[in-house]
């Protein structure tokens, strides 16, 4: 026993020795480097120090302080103010670095006072940025703001353009500290179009991730995919690793598409880099998202272990707002496994540290999640009086996703209590706040694209434009040429003479170069002319789309909803109430799957997926069918249905595109007619043609109406006789169809009377 004591103690001895030796040799090797300033004047010397302070590595903290503290007293000594605001800077950065951040603050606002008091306007800025970066790391975000802000201002006096784009940065990530992603996207953008200008790769590099994960936080994964990988492919300039961040945020935007294959390569990958370079936020982050796919794969055990050390390396940074998100991480997978007592625990530690540290989202994430215990525990007055105290700090935050979330507890606090009025009236709520998501996110994108290809038709007229002035450059130099040459004229005439022949067929040459080059412009005009159109194609097909599925899918959706909840939550419901809430359903639905057919067609053939497969068809046993399909909807109006089409009658046409015009055709003849109506199906052979038409006795169209009814950007819509609704496609899918087949579709109507369709077939050989 006393020989292992010994042993240990050896050991322990032996490593005091090697690490006094170490540090010994290392302020050894210090000395000489620093003696060579001693002889220099003192001035010179203060700002040698200085500088030399400057460039010590974040290891050297305490040399730092102290050469910062030598180069005070100095420039005390010789009333030196550059000196002294050096050199208070340097001490500021040693406590910075060795994170003694009040410490730090001290320091860093002496020196930027007394750099405002000499009007020294480039520290001013450089205090303003060390400022700002040490309040945002203590959370102190409104303070932060204003001293970025002020460098801002300083970085525009000094024209100081690699610095502005980093300030604007620096501004930017508050803002995404903060939660607010929209205006850090903003600032973000604004950053990258300064950086590129300087060309300074690290900084472009930066703004591109930092771009890259405000879009993964807006739930635009496909444009933070896209500026990831530009990140990725500019970092390979100047670093031969692949950095862990961007390999880890990959991974999460995989895992968000539900491919947790490609999310766990690139976690994996992320540790990789991460414990070769030693990068500590780098292991935080992989650690992170692997405790995500391990949550999602509900693989709880493994997830709590790769949260905890993910929080280990998180505390080591002293990043809060880390910690904050895995201390809610970890009592959710808590929750998970029904560890009610532990969840609520690390939930309500999550919400202290994000309160203690002003991290608005996270607070009002982690108490969201604290309240969904209280339901859980039937804590209902409680639960309920805290949800609405988020939900304003919710909205206050304008943090969209957690309202969400909050509205979907409301309902379910209110679905447990028996109330389900209220929750209804929360399901509402959460619907329309959804539907309102979806447009914005829409609209978000569809700006993208407007933006992207503005970027690009820019471009192309920059390239005309490069292009034009290099052909006047050529007319210019070509001009001077020609004055000397006329100089010579006078002493050399026949030489003259024939090199003027000589320019004279350049100068065809060239105009033959200059005509080229302008119908060159012309081919690129006609071009873009040709793209703007089709992207005003692709708008309002876009628009057509979203309109539909935002107006008509959503009004069946909330009636079936409302009356599904009804069934499943009312069980003192009558037999009539129970039989008038399924018929309610079943017409809802059978007009929802109707919509959603001819929807569905209806975009497959604006994108030219819809093909005809053109056969021999014999109309009469397809409309039979169709009818047959329909007679029920007839029935219900009494409307009787004549079919006079011959057996004999055979046309070329897609069958399936024959079915659903007649279908459609029909369903509308039936919507328009009044109640003991009669429509009827005729067909004759005219020609090389067949003749077919669909004609009813109901309500009419007017001409002006008319003209409407086979355009996509009308919006015109009109009830049927029953107040049946419609969405206006219908028709617009049967004229497709028709010119897909080399057919043609004509209606007569008279408001009153009734209308008449006609289509005019090709008929088979």
């Amino acid at each position: 026993m006393y020989k292992s004591q010994n042993k240990i103690l050896f050991v322990l001895f032996f490593s005091v020795v090697l690490t006094t030796s170490f540090f010994a040799y290392s302020f050894q090797d210090e000395d000489k480097r620093l003696s060579k300033f001693n002889n220099l004047p003192t001035i010179e010397k203060i700002d040698s120090l200085n500088n030399y302070a400057t460039n010590l590595k974040g290891s050297n903290t305490d040399l730092r302080i102290e050469l910062g503290r030598k180069c005070y007293t100095l420039s005390q000594q010789e009333n030196y103010e550059l000196g002294l605001i050096k050199a208070q800077f340097n001490i500021g950065a040693g406590f910075f670095h060795s994170l003694q951040r009040d410490s730090a603050l001290t320091y860093y606002r002496k020196s930027f006072e007394l750099s405002k008091k000499s009007k020294n306007t480039l520290w001013v800025m450089n205090l303003s940025i060390n400022l700002g970066q040490t309040f945002s790391e203590k959370y102190k975000f409104d303070s932060a703001m204003v001293y970025y802000n002020l460098g801002i201002d300083n970085a525009e006096i000094l024209k100081d353009s690699a610095s502005l784009g980093y300030l604007i940065n620096s501004v930017g990530f508050v803002y995404w500290k903060k939660g607010d992603f929209n205006f850090a996207l903003e600032n973000y953008k604004k950053s990258l179009k300064i950086l590129e200008r300087v060309g300074d790769d690290k900084q472009v590099a930066a703004s591109l991730n930092n771009i890259a994960t405000s879009y993964f936080q807006l739930g635009n994964y496909k444009l933070a995919l896209e500026y990831f990988i530009k990140s990725s492919e500019l970092r390979k300039k100047y670093s031969p690793t692949t950095s862990p961040i961007i390999l880890t945020s990959i991974g999460l935007i995989y895992l968000e598409l539900d491919d947790t294959t490609l999310s766990h390569n690139y976690f994996s990958e992320a540790l990789i880099n991460a414990e070769t370079t030693n990068s500590i936020l780098g292991k935080a982050y992989a650690n992170l998202g692997l405790g995500d796919l391990c949550l999602k794969q509900n693989k709880y055990n493994l997830a709590i272990k790769h949260y905890n050390k993910s929080k280990e390396f998180y505390t080591e940074l002293n990043d809060q707002n880390g910690i904050a998100k895995l201390l809610n991480n970890i009592g959710l997978v808590y929750l998970k496994e029904n560890e009610i007592k532990i969840a609520e625990k690390y939930f309500l530690s999550a919400y202290k540290t994000s309160k203690q540290k002003e991290l608005a989202q996270s607070e009002v994430e982690s108490f969201a999640n604290y309240a969904n215990i209280q339901i859980l525990n039937g804590q209902y007055i409680l639960a309920k009086n805290n949800l609405e105290k988020i939900y304003k700090q919710a909205q206050k935050g304008n943090f969209v996703t957690s309202r969400l979330k909050i509205l979907n507890l409301q309902g379910l606090l209110y679905e447990k209590a028996k109330d389900f009025k209220s929750a209804l009236y929360f399901n509402k709520l959460y619907n329309n706040l959804k539907d309102s998501l979806f447009n914005e996110k829409s609209l978000r994108i569809i700006s993208e694209i407007k933006e992207k290809h503005e970027a690009d038709k820019k471009e192309k007229e920059n390239v005309a434009l490069q292009y034009e002035n290099k052909i006047q450059k050529l007319d210019l130099n070509n001009q001077e040429k020609e004055k000397q040459y006329i100089t010579i004229i006078v002493v050399f005439l026949f030489l003259v003479i024939a090199y003027l022949i000589y320019q004279n067929s350049l100068r065809k040459k060239r105009n033959a170069s200059l005509l080229a080059a302008k119908n060159e412009v012309e081919k690129i005009n006609e071009k873009l002319n040709k793209t703007n159109k089709l992207l005003q194609n692709l708008i309002s097909t876009k628009d057509k789309f979203f309109s539909i599925i935002a107006h008509d899918l959503k009004n069946p959706f909330g009636t079936l909803l409302g009356a599904t909840q009804i069934l499943k939550m009312d069980d003192e419901l009558s037999e009539e109430d129970k039989k008038e809430l399924i018929e309610i359903i079943a017409n809802d639905s059978e007009r929802l799957y109707s919509l959603l057919e001819n929807l569905l067609f209806w975009a497959s053939s604006q994108t030219g997926k819809l093909k005809a497969k053109k056969t021999n068809v014999q109309i009469n046993s397809l409309i039979l069918d169709v009818v047959t399909l329909l007679k029920s909807n007839a029935k219900n109006k009494n409307i009787s249905l004549n079919i006079d089409v011959p057996k004999n009658l055979i046309v070329v046409f897609d069958e399936f595109m024959f079915s659903t015009i007649i279908r459609n055709l029909l369903t509308n003849a039936i919507k328009f007619s009044y109640h003991g109506g009669t429509i009827s199906i005729e067909a004759e052979e005219i020609g090389n043609k067949i003749h077919l038409k669909v004609i009813d006795q109901g309500v009419g169209i007017s001409k002006e109406n008319q003209t409407k009814l086979f355009s996509e950007n009308s919006g015109f819509k009109q009830k049927g006789t029953d107040k049946e609704k419609g969405t206006g496609l219908g028709l617009i899918l049967c004229r497709d169809f028709m010119k897909e087949n080399d057919s043609i579709i004509t209606l007569s109507s008279e408001v009153g009377k009734g209308t008449t369709f006609e289509l005019i077939l090709p008929k088979a050989k």
